[in-house]
C-alpha cells in the first residue's frame, strides 16, 4: 500500500539522519538541513523513537524477548551471538521502526520539560552539564542524546550555558527561529510574534525557517525575527539584556509602553497606560523584578500620570 511504502521511506530517512548525526564530525548545514526536515511531525515522530532506541541498545543487549522482535521485524534468523544483530545498528534501528511505531518502546521517548510560573524564575542543570535560566512564565523542552542536545523553547525566556561538547551539537527552537551553539552563553526570547537571540559569550548561528538564511552572532550582539523575518544583527548592552537573571530590570532610554510590558511580566497587578501620548517617552532606570509599587512610584513623579486601582490591576492614566 502507498501508505505502508510512505512510511517505509520515513524510517528509512529517520535512520539515515541518526547516522549521520552520530559521525564524528557534523557540520552547521548539516544540523540546519536535518531540523527542515525534521519539522514534519511524522518525520520527528519517527526520529524520536529510533532516536529512543539507539540510546537504549546498550540495555537492548540481553533483552531476548525484544532482541527476537527486532529479528523478526528485520526478517533475519537468530544469530548465534548477540553481536550479530546489533553489528549495523543502523539496519536494527530501520528495521525496529515497525515494532517502536506499534507502541513497544516509542512511548518512552518524552522530553525532559521544566517550566516556571508567572514571576518565577528558576536554574537547572542539564545531563550534559550545560545550564539553564528559566526566565519567569517560560517553558522549555530537552531531549539529549549521545548525537546531539536538542532543546526547544516552548514559551517565555531562558539562558543557555552550555557545555563544551562539539560531537553534540546544542540546538534551541523557538518558532521559526534554530539557534546552533556548541560551547557559549546565550539567551532566546519567544514572544509575542518576535523571537530574540543575544549572545554573551562564544558564537552562534540562527537559521530562520522557511527562508534558508543563517546569521553569525557575535558576543554582544542580538537577533530579533518577526513574523519568520530576521532584523540585522545589533550591538546590545549586556548589562540591560541579562539584568533579569540577577532579578532586576534595567531600562535604558525604553519606551515607557515597553517598559510596562517588560514589569507586568513579573507582577500579578498588571499596569495599564491609557492613551499613547506618553507610550514613546524613554525611561532610565532600574528595578527589581515584582516591584510594582516602586516602578509605578518613579513613573507617576516623572510623568503627569496617576495610578488608579481597577479590579484587575493598575491604570496609569493622565492627571
Amino acid at each position: 500500500m502507498a501508505g505502508d511504502a510512505e512510511d517505509e521511506e520515513i524510517e528509512r530517512a529517520a535512520a539515515d539522519w541518526l547516522s549521520r548525526l552520530n559521525s564524528h564530525s557534523v557540520s552547521t548545514e548539516t544540523i540546519e538541513q536535518f531540523y527542515a526536515w525534521r519539522r514534519n511531525p511524522a518525520h520527528a515522530a519517527a526520529f524520536g523513537r529510533l532516536e529512543y532506541l539507539w540510546d537504549r541498545s546498550a540495555a537492548l543487549d540481553g533483552d531476548r524477548d525484544i532482541a527476537h522482535a527486532v529479528r523478526e521485524v528485520l526478517g533475519r534468523p537468530p544469530a548465534k551471538a548477540r553481536s550479530s544483530w546489533l553489528t549495523s545498528r543502523r539496519a536494527v534501528l530501520a528495521g525496529a521502526a515497525g515494532l517502536l511505531g506499534a507502541g513497544g518502546l516509542g512511548w518512552a521517548f518524552q522530553p525532559d520539560r521544566y517550566e516556571t510560573a508567572h514571576g518565577e524564575q528558576r536554574t537547572v542543570t542539564l545531563d550534559d552539564g550545560s545550564k539553564v535560566a528559566i526566565n519567569t512564565d517560560s517553558a522549555i523542552e530537552v531531549r539529549i542524546s549521545r548525537s546531539a542536545r536538542r532543546l526547544t523553547l516552548v514559551r517565555g525566556e531562558a539562558w543557555f550555558d552550555v557545555a563544551h561538547d562539539p560531537a553534540r551539537p546544542f540546538t534551541v527552537e523557538a518558532a521559526d527561529t534554530l539557534v546552533t551553539a556548541t560551547g557559549t552563553s546565550f539567551s532566546v526570547r519567544r514572544g509575542d510574534r518576535f523571537e530574540r537571540v543575544v549572545l554573551s559569550e562564544g558564537g552562534v548561528t540562527v537559521a530562520i525557517d522557511d527562508i534558508g538564511a543563517v546569521h553569525r552572532l557575535q558576543p554582544g550582539t542580538a537577533l530579533t525575527v518577526r513574523a519568520g523575518i530576521a532584523g540585522p544583527v545589533m550591538p546590545v548592552d549586556l548589562a540591560s539584556e541579562m539584568s533579569w537573571r540577577s532579578g532586576r530590570l534595567n531600562f535604558k532610554d525604553m519606551p515607557l509602553a515597553q517598559a510596562i510590558a517588560e514589569v507586568n511580566r513579573y507582577t500579578r497587578q498588571p499596569l495599564r497606560l491609557a492613551g499613547s501620548r506618553f507610550a514613546a517617552v524613554p525611561v532610565n532606570g532600574t528595578f527589581e523584578t515584582g516591584d510594582t509599587d516602586t516602578f509605578v512610584a518613579a513613573v507617576t513623579a516623572l510623568f503627569p500620570l496617576a495610578a488608579q486601582p481597577t479590579r484587575d490591576g493598575i491604570l496609569l492614566a493622565e492627571r
